[in-house]
C-alpha cells in the first residue's frame, strides 16, 4: 500500500480524508454483508447463494451499504475536525448567547409573573 500512500500524499488534505474514510465506510458494509449472508438473517444469504441471478441482489445490497456506511463515516470525519481559530470581524463585544438570551427575557418579561396571576391565585384560594 505504499504506493497509493505516496500518490494521496499529492491529494489535497480534506479529499484524502474523505476518500479514507469512505474506504473504511465500505470496508465495514462488506464485513457486514457477509455477516449477514453467512449467518442467513431473513433468509437472505439463502436468496442470494440460491437464485440465478443473487449476484445482482448481493452487489446491490453490498454497494447501497456499502454507501450508506461510506456517507456515515465521511460525516463522522468531518465532524471531528477541529476547529481552527479565526478572527472575529464583528464589531461589537463578545456577549455569549445565554447571557443575551437572559437580558432579552428580562427586557420582555419586567414582572414576571404578572400581577393578574396572584389576583387569579387569590380567587383559586377562596372558592
Amino acid at each position: 500500500m505504499k504506493w497509493m500512500r505516496k500518490r494521496m500524499e499529492k491529494w489535497p488534505p480534506l479529499v484524502a480524508l474523505l476518500a479514507v474514510n469512505a474506504a473504511q465506510g465500505f470496508a465495514a458494509a462488506f464485513v457486514f454483508i457477509g455477516a449477514i449472508l453467512a449467518f442467513d438473517i431473513g433468509g437472505m444469504g439463502h436468496l442470494v447463494f440460491h437464485s440465478p441471478d443473487g449476484w445482482i441482489a448481493g452487489f446491490a445490497l453490498t454497494f447501497a451499504t456499502g454507501l450508506t456506511f461510506g456517507s456515515v463515516q465521511m460525516g463522522i470525519a468531518v465532524m471531528l475536525l477541529e476547529e481552527r481559530e479565526e478572527k472575529d470581524n464583528r464589531p461589537g463585544p463578545r456577549v455569549p448567547l445565554l447571557y443575551r438570551l437572559r437580558l432579552f427575557l428580562r427586557r420582555t418579561f419586567r414582572r414576571w409573573p404578572p400581577r393578574h396571576w396572584r389576583s387569579l391565585a387569590a380567587l383559586r384560594n377562596h372558592a
